[in-house]
């Protein structure tokens, strides 16, 4: 289970990171600034999605009085 969390993680994170190389890509050549900001959202919510799982995790494994 861990290694799917960490996979997803990575793959997550490659794929923000590719939109985002694209998107500045595209801006640089005139294009829309739109694929840059979808890219940078993407790396955050990325983010945020694996303090949350993360949290939770430690949340689960703290044992209760």
């Amino acid at each position: 289970m861990i290694w799917a969390d960490i996979l997803h993680d990575l793959m997550g994170l490659v794929a923000g990171a590719l939109l985002l190389a694209v998107g500045l890509k595209t801006y640089r050549d005139g294009g829309s600034v739109g694929w840059a900001v979808a890219g940078a959202a993407l790396l955050v919510l990325n983010s945020l999605e694996v303090a949350r799982r993360r949290l939770a995790r430690r949340r689960k494994a703290a044992p209760s009085p």
